[in-house]
């Protein structure tokens, strides 16, 4: 029990990975998109309704997006490009929790010094792998351009095309 208690003081806290993600979330609300893109047009006009075409690719999106149908057109990007940035900070919150909570304990060297039972990383640089992983991938071009404008992105075509 006591060595339980121990690596849970010196391990990562739960909230670091949630405050790192917020943080970017500032930034992606400071950088937000606040009108059409060209890359977002498609993906607005679908839900605003102005597309007759049934979604059959992605019905988790359309679910996901169907409250937005009832807002005036007027505030329909606004809101969609707001709608991406609370997803990116969702995903950046899950990938810091996700790298937190990797077991360290693959070698024997590493068994014999970690001593807790879950064998997360305790030693005063467990910090750093989940704050790396958030900011490689919060500050990377392609998913700060996707988080700061709802593009709706379906990547099934590109797939296939570049298949």
């Amino acid at each position: 029990m006591q060595n339980t208690r121990e690596a849970k003081s010196s391990s990562v806290p739960a909230w670091l990975p949630w405050a790192v993600a917020a943080v970017l979330l500032g930034v992606y609300a400071w950088t937000l998109h606040h009108w059409l893109s060209f890359s977002s047009l498609a993906s607005v006009a679908k839900i605003a309704g102005w597309d007759w075409v049934t979604p059959h690719r992605a019905p988790l999106l359309y679910l996901a997006t169907y409250p937005f149908r009832w807002l005036p057109a007027s505030v329909l990007p606004v809101c969609l490009n707001a709608f991406a940035a609370g997803c990116a900070f969702l995903s950046l919150g899950l990938l810091g929790r996700c790298v937190t909570l990797l077991p360290h304990d693959r070698t024997h060297d590493q068994r014999l010094r970690e001593r807790s039972e879950f064998s997360l990383l305790s030693n005063p640089f467990a910090w750093l792998p989940p704050v790396l992983a958030i900011l490689v991938c919060g500050l990377q071009l392609t998913f700060w351009e996707h988080a700061t404008v709802f593009t709706g992105v379906d990547l099934l075509p590109t797939l296939c095309a570049a298949a």
